[in-house]
């Protein structure tokens, strides 16, 4: 049964790669790729490492509904009129998968994301110029005093790698403590002795991990992507004495974290009718800002140190 399960899969893998052709998977291959990206009108585009984006070959609209439908059948998924929103990984180029058919789309289009998050140590990221000594200093001091801490940035400026640095970092100045790490998709690489990976599901949300990891006696608790109403869970969390955590969020900058925060607590049922603001404030210690321009790097790190007259109080540190 194995042997015939390996089979259709290689099949399957097969069609794919005939699908994509051979020059997009062989750049798949090299690991020179960032992303895959058709547009509803069979516009093809590959973004690279680099960041250049080139325009291939477009799809016919027969080649692309077999991509979507062959990665679909390697996940066991179906996608049609009735289902025409697929969001899957592809283990084999390590990738996350998100495709849209119509009436969604007046055509079929998708997006293939390489999961290329790297762990690079503190001296990497400062030769890199990723960060700067300063900036270094600041945030060894926020994980030595176990300070709670968001990092924040756009798409594409590098979060979930620059959050492996950090595990990275907590792990050498904390060798003892037990990390409790939270995803949607297994991206962040945990060295730590005693941790734990918690992973969501179809039935079991982001929320639902944050409560269920304060029962795992966590020293720190980290969340990939805080997307939805778990924000409130983390905060509680964070409030009620569990120091030292981290999480990435969606936001330009620190006041945008910060406001960003705040609308997804609000989204939740149990969500306080007031005083979210100051809960923030009492919760959260400090903001990394991520930049993308002209290269990725840390943009600036703020210090939260409270909320007064209807305004966050706000110190940049690592200038």
């Amino acid at each position: 049964m194995n042997t015939d399960h390996t089979r259709i899969k290689e099949n399957l893998y097969r069609s794919l790669y005939e699908g994509l052709g051979e020059s997009v998977v062989s750049a798949l291959d090299s690991g020179l790729v960032e992303e895959l990206m058709l547009n509803p009108d069979g516009r093809f585009f590959v973004k690279y490492t680099d960041g250049t984006i080139v325009q291939e070959d477009n799809f016919t609209k027969a080649r692309a509904e077999i991509v979507v439908r062959t990665i679909a059948s390697l996940n066991d998924r179906e996608i049609d009129e009735e289902a025409p929103m697929l969001e899957c990984e592809l283990e084999r180029f390590s990738a996350r998968f998100s495709a849209l058919m119509p009436p969604l789309s007046r055509g079929t289009s998708f997006t293939l994301r390489v999961l290329k998050a790297l762990n690079l140590s503190f001296d990497e990221l400062l030769l890199s110029g990723f960060i700067k000594d300063s900036q270094a200093r600041a945030i060894n001091s926020l994980i030595e005093k176990r300070k709670n801490f968001l990092i924040c940035g756009q798409t594409g400026c590098g979060k979930t790698s620059f959050i492996n640095s950090i595990l990275n970092r907590i792990t050498k100045l904390d060798p003892a403590c037990r990390i409790i790490c939270i995803e949607d998709t297994p991206e962040l690489k945990l060295s730590a002795d005693n941790c734990v990976n918690l992973f969501t599901c179809t039935k079991t949300s982001m929320s639902d991990l944050v409560r269920a990891s304060l029962r795992f006696s966590p020293d720190r608790i980290v969340v990939g992507e805080i997307r939805s109403i778990e924000a409130l869970d983390m905060i509680d969390a964070f409030s009620t004495g569990h120091k030292g955590g981290v999480a990435s969020i969606h936001a330009g900058s620190a006041l945008q974290c910060l406001d960003r925060l705040k609308l997804l607590i609000s989204r939740h049922p149990y969500a306080p009718a007031k005083g979210i603001d100051e809960l923030i404030a009492l919760s959260l210690d400090a903001v990394i800002v991520l930049g993308k321009r002209p290269y990725r790097h840390v943009e600036s790190i703020v210090l939260v140190k409270g909320y007064s007259n209807n305004a966050y109080v706000l110190e940049e540190i690592g200038i």
